[in-house]
Formats: C-alpha cells, sequence, structure tokens
C-alpha cells in the first residue's frame, strides 16, 4: 500500500470511529448482518457524508420491517437501534397482494413505527413509486405510514415548464429532470437551501418523484413551482401527462412534522439520488449537487439531506434508549501463503443444471462457431450455453445466423441460445 493510501484509509478509520459516538443512522437493508461490516467502511453515503459530520452509521433487516420478520418487539428494538432512522419505501420488491397476513404485518410494523416516533426515535422517509405493474409496494408502505398523516399518491409530480436532460450517470443517455425554486426559507432543514434538481422518472417510467398527500400536521418546506403538477399515473405504471392529478399547482416534496417526541422529514425522490450512489465514480449526482449544469443551475438536495438528519438528530441523539447500535470489530480474512491443490480434496459436482453464460463466437469479434461451443459444452457435461454477442458489432444477417446456429445446436437434452432474445424467435 502506498503512502497516501495508506493516509487516506488512516483518516477514514479515525472519522469512523469519531462518529461512533454521535447520532446513529440506519438504513435498512436485506441480509444486513451479513453486509454491515462491509458496508459500515465502504458505504458511499457513509463514508463520504455521516463520517466526517459526526454521525454514526448502521444497517437494519429490512424483512423486520417491511418483510416477514415483523414483530412487536422485534421491530421496535430494530428502530430502537437508531436516533435517526432512514426508511426508503419499497418500490421493486415484488409485494403482490395486501391480504390478511400482508395487513397483519404492516398493522405491526405501523405500530412500531408509531411507538418509536413517540418514544424520540426520527425518521428520514424517502418516498418512492411503485416500480412493476400489478404489485402493491407503494400501498404496503401507505399501510405502515397511514398513521403519521402521509399517503403516497399514484401521481407522478412533474414541471414541463422547468424540465431539463441530463444523464443520470456517465453511462447513460440523457434523462428527463425539472427544478424548483419554491423552497420555505427559515426552517433549519431548508438552510442554504435553493433549489432542487429531480429526476423525471425512476427505472423506466414509474415517476421520480411521488406525489403525497399530507395531514394539516405537516409543514411543506419544498414545493414544485407554480408550473408543476401531479399527473396521473396509469395501470402500466406510466405517467400520463395528459391527467393532471390531485395537484394543478405546487404539489410539496419535501415536509416535515413532529411526532410524539420525534420528527420526520418526507422527501420524494428515488433513493439512489439521496445516499444509494453518493459519490460513485461515473454518478453525475444531479439531485445531490450537480443540478443543471448546462444553464449553471445546480442542486442543493446533499445540503437538504444533511440539513435534514441534523434537524432529525436534535429529537433523539440524548435519549439513552436510542442509537444502541454496534459493530463488532472484525478481524481481516487471512489467507494461507500458499496453497497445494493437487492434495485437496473436492466434492463430486452436485446434480443440476450447468452451463455457460457469456460466450462470444466469431460472428462479434470472439472466437469458435456455435456448433464448436456446444460440442465442447457437452463433451464436459453442460446442459446450455448462452451467447453474449456484442451486438454493436453484429449485422442483421449475423444475428439471423446465430439464432439459426442455436436452433440447429439445441436438442432435447442441449440448449443454445442467444442473451436477451426471447426463447421464441
Amino acid at each position: 500500500m502506498c503512502r497516501k493510501t495508506f493516509l487516506v484509509a488512516l483518516v477514514l478509520a479515525s472519522l469512523l470511529r469519531a462518529a461512533a459516538g454521535g447520532p446513529m443512522v440506519g438504513f435498512l437493508m436485506v441480509d444486513a448482518e451479513r453486509y454491515d461490516a462491509e458496508e459500515r467502511d465502504s458505504y458511499p453515503y457513509a463514508v463520504r457524508v455521516l463520517a466526517p459530520n459526526g454521525f454514526g452509521f448502521g444497517l437494519g433487516e429490512w424483512h423486520q420491517f417491511f418483510g416477514d420478520r415483523v414483530s412487536s418487539e422485534g421491530t421496535l428494538g430494530l428502530l430502537r437501534q437508531f436516533h435517526v432512522t432512514v426508511i426508503d419505501t419499497p418500490f421493486d420488491s415484488s409485494i403482490m397482494d395486501l391480504g390478511p397476513e400482508r395487513q397483519r404485518t404492516a398493522a405491526v410494523a405501523r405500530q412500531a413505527l408509531e411507538a418509536y416516533l413517540n418514544e424520540g426515535g426520527s425518521v428520514l422517509l424517502i418516498l418512492q413509486a411503485v416500480r412493476y405493474p400489478g404489485d402493491k409496494d407503494q400501498d404496503y408502505a401507505n399501510l405502515i405510514v397511514q398513521g403519521l398523516g402521509i399517503e403516497m399518491l399514484h401521481e407522478g409530480v412533474f414541471d414541463l415548464q422547468q424540465q431539463f436532460q441530463a444523464p443520470i450517470a456517465s453511462i447513460f443517455a440523457p434523462e428527463g429532470f425539472f427544478w424548483t425554486a419554491n423552497v420555505t426559507a427559515g426552517h433549519p432543514v431548508t438552510e442554504g437551501v435553493s433549489r432542487l434538481c429531480l429526476p423525471q422518472d425512476h427505472n423506466g417510467k414509474t415517476p421520480g418523484v411521488v406525489a403525497m398527500k399530507l395531514a394539516p400536521e405537516w409543514q411543506v418546506l419544498v414545493r414544485g413551482d407554480a408550473s408543476a403538477k401531479s399527473y396521473v399515473v396509469t395501470r402500466e405504471h406510466v405517467t400520463d401527462y395528459d391527467q393532471v392529478g390531485a395537484y394543478s399547482t405546487a404539489p410539496p416534496i419535501v415536509a416535515v412534522r413532529t411526532f410524539g417526541k420525534g420528527r420526520i422529514m418526507a422527501f420524494s425522490v428515488p433513493a439512489r439520488s439521496v445516499h444509494g450512489n453518493y459519490g460513485v465514480p461515473g454518478w453525475n449526482m444531479i439531485t445531490e449537487a450537480t443540478g443543471d449544469a448546462a444553464a449553471n443551475r445546480p442542486s442543493d438536495g446533499a445540503r437538504l439531506v444533511l440539513n435534514g438528519l441534523r434537524w432529525l438528530a436534535g429529537a433523539s441523539r440524548d435519549n439513552p434508549a436510542l442509537g444502541t447500535f454496534r459493530t463488532d470489530t472484525v478481524s481481516p480474512v487471512r489467507f494461507p501463503p500458499n496453497v497445494q491443490w493437487d492434495d485437496a480434496e473436492f466434492p463430486a459436482p452436485a446434480k443440476g443444471v450447468r452451463g455457460i453464460l457469456g460466450a462470444r463466437t466469431a460472428l462479434s469479434g470472439g472466437t469458435g462457431t456455435v456448433a464448436e461451443y456446444a460440442a465442447a459444452a457437452q463433451a464436459a457435461g453442460l446442459s446450455f450455453v448462452v451467447f453474449n454477442e456484442a451486438l454493436e458489432k453484429m449485422t442483421p444477417a449475423g444475428l439471423d445466423q446465430l439464432k439459426a446456429e442455436c436452433l440447429q445446436a439445441s436438442t432435447d437434452s442441449f440448449f443454445a441460445c442467444p442473451a436477451d432474445v426471447p426463447p421464441a424467435w
């Protein structure tokens, strides 16, 4: 390790240790226990924002709040580990029904959430529109948060008069965004915040900003400008800009309220534009900071969220019953200096279907033919080959040839096919 890298790692470790004594911020993740030791030193938002600003970081089990491991004591205990819990509403978790069991788990999670807030815990609620047609992710989240006086509508917020295009990441084509300067001054959350630039879509044509319905207890801090509206989302989960929804002007985007001794901040935006990709190389930080660079119109999303975390922690940081999360020290993995593979004993391969993914023929700059790959695969006891050709190097005739040769090589006991081409080719 070079001296510069060592010094950076040393500084980072010092920051993380110092942050452990500050307000503890928790994020929900599937299989949290498996990932916590790794993510505490590498999660982008933890190392780039939380630690340098004196916050601790921890992971809580997603299934214990949104899934099938919900329980009254367990879910409340999960939340109590953190002074501030960041709750990203599910959007692509394929919750298919809201039957009796879902109603039960939602009621238990709701009860735990409200108890946590009443005790002085705080929540950053990231609202995300459901992704897939027919799924109930958004409706299930609404069951949990309905006691807080907030509901996600099946509508998307956008401003057709204040839109711009920008690539959300360096490898993607430009996407739609809009901006708003309708920010309420005088609140700690909006200190230094003058503008937000927000995504039009999130994964396809799902709204990037989902419309929210709020009870009077909420204070709206950021709205769309007067020309912004909410638009109805169709059954196919596409925003219909010919159908204006509940808001014909200035729909709410960021709102706050107190609940019991706790505080809540709701922000309608994809989690990837808040913490998931923060500072990751190639991620263009449109909402977080960059905004509409071509028009010299930056966005204050990162400042807004950091302000919000500080405000939220102000209600809970001195509560000794909260923020108990700790991560045990993990010893580094030590590998032997060498291994004698000839002396190792390996079990027989498990029965099942085995094959190759990603083969590339001479049709697109690789080597070999479909027939040659198929023969070699079958000689090795494999059952399939999936060809991942470089489509930018394929001609239409070449793709037709690939399909034809795959069909010819396929039998009742062996299958060959191009990637990204449905089996009905």
